[in-house]
């Protein structure tokens, strides 16, 4: 017999398992349980902007906005740049200078903070909800098998370990992107609601490592929702591996939030140890490069490799942890 129909067999399987495994981590009460927490989240950042002005504002809903930012220029190039007792303050204030040069040489108002452009920018300070939902969720895929006594039926299916673990790991990467593409949607519709139609004419920029990045703004949020479903897979990878070994979700699921929970400890007072860039800590939450906080000599891409390097031996030793696991 051809191997092909073999190989297409296989994959039907796994399909079809995949398939199995939505519908029965993804009913209908919990599909509704998380969507009304992602949307109360938007909701309640959507809220705390229109109570408070931000100092974007300043720009952003004057008429003379062109002749106060071209003061704060002048002021910037003056010699404000070298008054600050960090390297991080002063990277923010140079690139602060140079975004406002890009403004003023193209004539382009930045939005303010009641925009439906910077709700879905400040959407990410929830990112921890998406995060916190995803470890959930691929701690149950996980842990239920063993909880629930179904595990031995799982492995009767004719399909090699290693497939039916992909597999969760699949329908685990669709979820959290599913999430992050949520956040993005409703933060957009909810912007319009109380803010007014926006047609995000204004592109997105942010200064890194000494480099101006331009670029249109909802294909930015797109990218946005990619670096965060890569987060999300790294923290999952972590409580998929301690799944199989403890078989308790909590412990899992705890330990995945931990992670995410420590990169902003060190975010916030270790940015300037150079060697840190090359953990996860620094590299795990993707909302910096997005709110202008992110650590000095990282990028998305440096952050997605770094996370990669981490992931992919804590992935492989769930394979094989799992491979030879004796299923009682």
């Amino acid at each position: 017999m051809s191997t092909k129909p073999k190989q297409q067999k296989q994959i039907n399987r796994m399909f079809h398992l995949f398939l199995a495994e939505i519908k029965k981590q993804l009913h209908k009460k919990t599909v509704a349980a998380y969507a009304i927490i992602l949307v109360v989240g938007v909701f309640i950042c959507a809220l705390y902007l229109t109570l408070n002005s931000l100092p974007i504002d300043y720009y952003a809903e004057s008429s003379n906005w062109y002749e106060r930012m071209s003061a704060e220029m002048i002021l910037l190039v003056g010699g404000r740049l070298n008054g600050f007792s960090t390297l991080q303050a002063h990277e923010i204030q140079l690139g602060e200078a140079f975004k406002y040069s890009y403004f003023l040489e193209n004539n382009i108002q930045p939005y303010g903070s009641h925009s439906a452009s910077y709700l879905v920018v400040f959407s990410n300070y929830i990112f921890i909800v998406v995060l916190a939902l995803t470890m959930i969720f691929a701690s149950r895929v996980i842990t239920d098998e063993y909880s629930k006594k179904t595990m031995n039926g799982l492995l009767t299916i004719p399909l090699a370990r290693w497939k039916i673990l992909l597999t969760k790991f699949l329908v685990i990467a669709v979820f959290a992107f599913a999430s992050s593409l949520f956040v993005f949607i409703v933060s957009i519709v909810l912007g319009w609601m109380f803010f007014g139609l926006d047609f995000f004419s204004v592109p997105f920029l942010a200064f890194q490592n000494g480099e101006l990045i331009v670029m249109p703004f909802l294909l930015r949020e797109l990218l946005q929702v990619c670096y965060n479903t890569v987060a999300a897979l790294f923290c999952s990878s972590i409580a998929v591996l301690l799944g199989i070994i403890t078989k308790n979700g909590i412990t899992s699921c705890v330990t995945g939030i931990g992670i995410y929970l420590c990169s902003y400890v060190f975010t916030l007072f270790a940015t300037e140890v150079p060697w840190l860039r090359f953990t996860p800590f620094l590299n795990v939450d993707f909302s910096g490069y997005i709110l202008d906080i992110a650590p000095i000599g990282t990028s998305p891409e440096f952050s997605v490799l770094v996370l990669f390097m981490y992931m992919v031996p804590l992935v492989a030793a769930s394979f094989l942890i799992f491979q030879k696991q004796d299923i009682k």
